[in-house]
């Protein structure tokens, strides 16, 4: 029971620490306009709870350390584009090899995050792209469907 309630506290004040305190989103909330209200509702960002957070974030630190992959970084708040920059690796690979690495990466990153953000529904995943250590886009998929091709730049 004392465990319970402990940890009731700690998600508690997790989540206050996360939204600041309460009295300031009342206070955004009443002075808010309505139509800035609708606005952001129907932008179709996903609100991304704590515990999908800490998800994703241990999915792609926990990807980040194959040495192929320099980092993993989220384009958007709603994780709808992704950009993953892989090592100097890659430009020694042959195409072939090039490519059956970036996607099998790919479809992890995206299967993952839809998995986690949206109950893995098929037309949900983000938008990937690959770059090189200097910033050139090497790779990307431009649909969230789940049959959506590597296209390789």
């Amino acid at each position: 029971m004392k465990r319970q309630m402990m940890m009731a506290g700690l998600a508690s004040a997790l989540l206050l620490s996360a939204c600041g305190n309460g009295d300031e989103a009342t206070d955004a909330a009443e002075n808010e306009d309505p139509a800035a209200a609708e606005e952001t509702s129907d932008s179709g960002q996903a609100d991304i709870t704590a515990e999908q957070q800490q998800s994703l974030d241990e999915k792609f630190n926990g990807m980040a350390n194959d040495e192929f992959i320099d980092a993993i970084e989220p384009q958007s708040a709603d994780y709808s584009e992704i950009t993953i920059t892989v090592s100097d690796e890659a430009a020694s690979m042959n195409g072939d090899a090039l490519r059956g690495k970036i996607q099998g990466i790919g479809e992890s990153v995206r299967s993952g995050t839809a998995g986690i953000l949206h109950d893995g529904a098929d037309d949900k995943l983000p938008l990937v792209e690959f770059e090189n250590p200097d910033g050139d886009v090497i790779a990307h998929y431009d649909s969230p469907e789940r049959n959506a091709d590597l296209i390789m730049d």
